[in-house]
């Protein structure tokens, strides 16, 4: 009996989307998968963490920050690694490897942040809208309060040469600016009132709760509420209007609202939303209704905790944007959702704990966070392309959907299973379950085989192997093993013949 050969391929891999479960039209989208880069459409070990800073945080943190400040005598630039617990905040002093206090006996643990720059004076504004708000510049041994600010607050941004200010509890409605060019100046200015500082009174909405966060939009001011957004626009003072939003979308996680591209994403119970322009409007949360939808999935190590959403954080790294958040019964965030704008794709990342994210520079190759990772301590990790292979590697999974092997009155089989790319251990430890376990099944049987990593990176070469399945449908499940890493660069290849 005579047998045609064909090759069915998965050139490349994208995102998760749950959506069709696990039988899906498109080959490049994972019905199920967690830990793993899918940048350029390559199948890829997620990125590694390690310990930023080996000094244990003294208590719990609550929020990181990365300081960037100039020195005024030659110019140079420092970061500062600036941390709060529940009433304390810390920056790390590298010379002395030591945690400095430069607070104590703060009300409140939750502050929000900026960085200031008036010609070579450079300086960080933070406030939690308990405290006074404060300031440092880098040198002092502690922070002092800000003048002539005109209350407390915790949200901040920049607008027009000018510092945007809200969140004080007994305000909760109000809006402060300063005057251009002065944080210590907030007065109005009578002969130039487009030059003075002052207040927006935002219109009260019965659904829209207290306010979470403040941010700038192209020549606008977006504040966020917990039930809806609100917009103030105008060149000044005078001409500045503030109105709702359309869409009735709000977020009750102030440090999981992301500014990317003109707009503002965040996280909800049913999702993530988006700012932009005059609209709020929801992403496709169809794609992983398993994190989001109760009426899809009713287990409960995957549903987001909604008792513990406002612990949520997120940032912008590598042109993703990352929203970790608690899952199941967890009451500190244990999973990371990432979002490519540019391609709209998501993907899971499990087994971090993540309490903040700092905000990174664009060209930053890693990302900051705090949580207790490596240990029974809280630590500063850092997570990105710089440690890709020497840090802690994660645990990951693909699995494509079904694909059908077409005209089904005729029997295939499968031949050989083909991938393109690097395999390679992390560190010198590693026995047969650390391999990569590549899984090929079809509709009758599996098949698996593990291909063990070499002790240092190689170029990329061709792993085949072998096999004997019949089926009408296949799929693939790539795994890694707790010690390896792998990067699949020319996809996935099936040989097989048909009668």
């Amino acid at each position: 009996m005579a047998f045609s050969s064909q090759t069915f391929s998965i050139p490349y891999v994208a995102g998760i989307n749950e959506s069709s479960g696990d039988v899906n039209v498109n080959p490049y989208l994972a019905p199920y998968a967690q830990n793993i880069n899918t940048t350029y459409g390559v199948l890829e070990t997620a990125r590694g963490y390690k310990e930023y800073i080996a000094e244990p945080i003294p208590d719990k943190p609550t929020r990181v920050y990365l300081f960037t400040d100039v020195n005024t005598v030659d110019g140079t630039r420092r970061r500062h690694v600036i941390v709060t617990t529940k009433d304390t905040v810390y920056v790390w002093d590298e010379a002395l490897k030591a945690w400095n206090t430069l607070m104590t006996g703060a009300l409140s643990g939750e502050w929000g942040f900026i960085t200031y720059q008036k010609e070579d004076n450079v300086i960080l504004i933070m406030g939690n809208g308990k405290d006074n708000v404060k300031v440092w510049d880098g040198d002092a041994d502690a922070l002092s309060d800000l003048e002539g600010v005109p209350s407390k607050g915790r949200f901040f941004t920049l607008h027009y040469e000018r510092v945007w200010m809200c969140g004080d509890p007994e305000m909760p409605n109000s809006v402060f600016y300063s005057r251009q060019f002065d944080p210590n100046d907030w007065t109005g200015d009578q002969e130039n009132p487009s030059a003075g500082g002052g207040q927006v009174d935002l219109p009260t909405f019965e659904s829209g709760g207290f306010i979470t966060g403040i941010y700038t939009t192209s020549n606008e001011i977006i504040v966020m509420k917990e039930g809806t957004a609100i917009r103030i626009y105008g060149t000044s003072p005078s001409s500045y209007t503030a109105y709702e939003v359309t869409g009735g979308i709000g977020t009750k996680a102030e440090r999981a609202i992301i500014p990317h591209g003109g707009s503002q994403y965040f996280i909800t119970r049913h999702g993530l939303g988006v700012q932009s322009g005059s609209a709020v409007s929801m992403l496709n949360d169809r794609a992983m209704p398993s994190v989001f939808d109760n009426n899809y999935y009713k287990g409960m190590d995957r549903l987001i905790n909604l008792a513990y959403q406002t612990t949520a954080c997120g940032t912008r790294f590598d042109n993703k944007l990352w929203f970790a958040v608690p899952l199941g019964e967890a009451v500190e965030n244990d999973t990371i959702i990432e979002y490519d704008p540019s391609r709209e794709t998501l993907m899971l990342h499990r087994g971090l704990n993540v309490i903040d994210f700092a905000r990174c520079d664009q060209e930053d190759d890693y990302v900051l966070f705090v949580g207790n990772n490596l240990g029974s301590t809280y630590k500063v990790y850092a997570y990105g392309v710089g440690f890709s292979y020497d840090g802690a590697a994660q645990k990951c999974v693909w699995e494509s959907p079904w694909q059908d092997m077409g005209d089904k009155g005729r029997r295939k089989i499968i031949r050989q299973v083909r991938l393109y790319g690097d395999i390679h251990k992390v560190d010198s430890t590693m026995d047969t379950r650390q391999s990569v376990k590549v899984t090929v099944e079809t509709d009758r049987g599996q098949f698996t085989r593990r291909f063990s990593p070499f002790a240092f990176r190689p170029s990329p070469q061709s792993f085949r192997c072998g096999l004997r399945l019949s089926g009408e449908r296949f799929r693939v499940i790539v795994e890694s093993g707790g010690n390896s890493y792998f990067r699949v660069g020319g996809g996935v290849e099936l040989e097989v013949d048909q009668e």
